[in-house]
């Protein structure tokens, strides 16, 4: 099976590097995985001032190359995102 990145974006445009990856069957296995560990971030990370740390996973293949962007407007509802800009 082929190996993607899953490589974490903050609000503050820092990024954490997954040097490992994990072994997905395609690139839509990979960025539905990028959307679960993205929303379980999203619940980890809301600082206590409301604001949300992480905002995207960017999937990435052995080569580099982008092949999906899941941002935090993707997966949160419109109610959670109104709720955590105060």
């Amino acid at each position: 099976m082929p190996q993607f990145f899953l490589h974490i974006e903050y609000g503050d445009g820092s990024t954490v590097a997954d040097n490992d990856g994990a072994e997905f069957p395609d690139a839509d296995a990979a960025i539905l995985e990028a959307r679960r560990a993205l929303k379980e971030l999203v619940c980890e990370t809301i600082d206590v001032d409301g604001s949300v740390v992480a905002t995207h996973m960017h999937v990435m293949d052995g080569g580099g190359a982008e092949l999906g962007d899941v941002s935090i407007g993707e997966i949160v509802p419109p109610c959670v995102k109104a709720a955590v800009r105060g």
